[in-house]
């Protein structure tokens, strides 16, 4: 089946942490006349806290389970682009679910650009306080782990680009 606007009625964005969902999402959800939600946004309303409380109080392990179920919901939406947490992918057959329900696109970016853009951030639970030797590590192996699955999107785009050329491929792409 192609991928055109017309088919794609739910886009998950999908890749590593920093890769550029949550920039991305609501500049391509603009091109394509689309609505934009952060799954991360979701999950704080119904939990009525931040993420990095939710990993502190409850745990990863509750964490992934809200996750999956915030992911079930979004088949009520149409015509919606999605960001999507870095491992949700990862997780409880998120993947396959995110397939059936729309098509994923995996924002592929390589190592020293994900070290740069995370060696900058505060509010990342999984990273907060990590030398630069810990984070890049951390990334090497992690994105090791998440490659298997974040390959099984509909498509794969290269994200080592400005945000208007990311944008521009990506709404060529679906037209």
């Amino acid at each position: 089946m192609e991928v055109t606007k017309k088919t794609a009625k739910r886009i998950y964005l999908i890749g590593f942490m920093g890769s550029g969902k949550s920039t991305l999402g609501p500049r391509l959800a603009e091109a394509l006349d689309f609505d934009f939600i952060d799954l991360d946004n979701l999950i704080e309303e119904a939990e009525g806290l931040q993420i990095s409380e939710i990993f502190k109080i409850k745990g990863e392990a509750y964490f992934r389970k809200r996750e999956q179920e915030i992911l079930e919901t979004t088949a009520s939406y149409t015509n919606t682009v999605f960001a999507t947490g870095g491992g949700l992918p990862c997780f409880n057959d998120n993947m396959t679910s995110m397939n059936k329900l729309g098509i994923s696109l995996y924002l592929q970016l390589s190592e020293a650009p994900l070290f740069k853009r995370l060696k900058q951030s505060t509010s990342r639970p999984l990273i907060m306080n990590m030398s630069d030797q810990e984070l890049k590590f951390y990334i090497r192996s992690t994105l090791a782990v998440r490659s298997k699955y974040y390959q099984k999107a509909t498509l794969i785009i290269d994200a080592n680009q400005s945000l208007h050329d990311l944008t521009l491929d990506c709404t060529s792409i679906l037209k």
